[in-house]
């Protein structure tokens, strides 16, 4: 059996429905199913540390790995402790570069480029923090035979000349198409968003547009305690929307009445090369979606035909839901395209590309 090394400088944290969790396991599980031995590095330091000395020895006894997938934290890897202190400076670039040594590539996928904008904030904190995103780059240039990136997009905001060979590298998907409750074939235009809620997912507007259009009702699904620290600036909400707090087969249970996923927010330039990992979720549900003009999901979902897109002011968004009321139908037809598309997403897809790229 082929053997590889999965790498990630954190704890996956296995309870948590976020992007950053359910994506390494997503990978490992894809992985396995494409026959591959998974060894897999992760947890804290001191887990990390012990699973790295065992794999080291077995390497010098010979056994032969195909290649290292890393994926990287949304912290510096220096700062993935609790504690957040760089307290184990060396231990996963000094087990890159030793992998490096015994001829193993070396392909790592790096997320997100958020501290290089304005939103991610200029406190002490931050700036310290932005020194060791640095000094992450610095390694990579070094170390990595392939990058990895969400959008090729993204390459244009990463401030280092990087050796390495990149490739786009988006979410992956599981097909779990599902059909709408029975119950909810009616004349009601049933809109979802599910995510986060603050920051760049600023709501405001969408809420404020869907609350003058009769006909349409919209789900937010978010975290409880990310939608307590905003409530107040959503003041009365329109009788048509709706707040709530479920769990994974909540969420699915919401797919199936839905006729429209959402990713309406504001389109700053973050959104220039980041799709959300829910836009695949979707997909994979083999619901339509909808999304905000002059983003990248919205240029995926133009290109894709899985949905519409409009404008994000009031008038627009107001404009195409009640044109989305008026042909309804076409949203079945729809669901059809959408299931293809989420054939070409699926995580043993996107773990192909990994081998393909590393076997070059």
């Amino acid at each position: 059996m082929k053997k590889i090394i999965f790498h990630i400088p954190m704890k996956i944290d296995r309870e948590r429905a976020s992007a950053s969790s359910i994506r390494p396991l997503k990978m490992i599980e894809a992985f396995k199913g494409l026959g591959y031995e998974v060894v897999l590095i992760e947890g804290d330091a001191s887990q990390r540390k012990k699973q790295i000395k065992e794999l080291k020895q077995r390497i010098k006894d010979g056994v032969v790995y195909d290649f290292v997938y890393s994926e990287s934290s949304t912290m510096p890897t220096l700062l993935t402790e609790k504690h957040h202190y760089p307290i184990h400076p060396f231990l996963d670039f000094s087990f890159l570069s030793f992998c490096k040594k015994y001829g193993i590539k070396i392909g790592l996928f790096y997320r997100d480029i958020y501290w290089r904008f304005d939103l991610y904030g200029s406190s002490l904190k931050k700036r310290i923090a932005k020194c060791f995103y640095w000094y992450d780059l610095l390694k990579y240039k070094r170390l990595v035979d392939v990058l990895y990136l969400p959008s090729l997009k993204m390459l244009e905001y990463i401030p280092v000349k990087l050796n390495a060979s990149v490739y786009a590298l988006p979410s992956g998907l599981k097909i779990d198409c599902i059909e709408k409750d029975v119950v909810q074939q009616d004349n009601r235009l049933n809109l979802l968003y599910v995510g986060g809620i603050g920051g760049v997912y600023d709501l405001r507007l969408f809420v404020k547009a869907v609350g003058r259009v009769s006909g349409v009702h919209l789900t937010v699904c978010c975290r409880e305690d990310d939608w307590e620290r905003v409530r107040a600036q959503y003041e009365e909400l329109p009788s048509n929307v709706q707040i709530v707090h479920v769990s994974k087969e909540g969420v699915k249970k919401l797919f199936s009445q839905t006729d429209l996923f959402c990713i309406l927010i504001n389109p700053v330039e973050y959104l220039n090369f980041a799709v959300p990992y829910k836009l695949f979720e979707s997909l994979g549900y083999g619901c339509p979606l909808l999304g905000t003009n002059h983003t990248l999901t919205g240029e995926f979902i133009d290109e894709n035909k899985v949905g519409y897109i409009c404008n994000y002011t009031e008038t627009e968004i107001e404009r195409q839901l009640l044109s989305l009321l008026e042909n309804k139908p076409k949203l079945t037809l729809l669901r059809e395209q959408v299931k293809q598309i989420a054939l070409e997403h699926t995580w043993e897809k996107r773990c192909l590309t990994v081998i393909e790229s590393l076997q070059v």
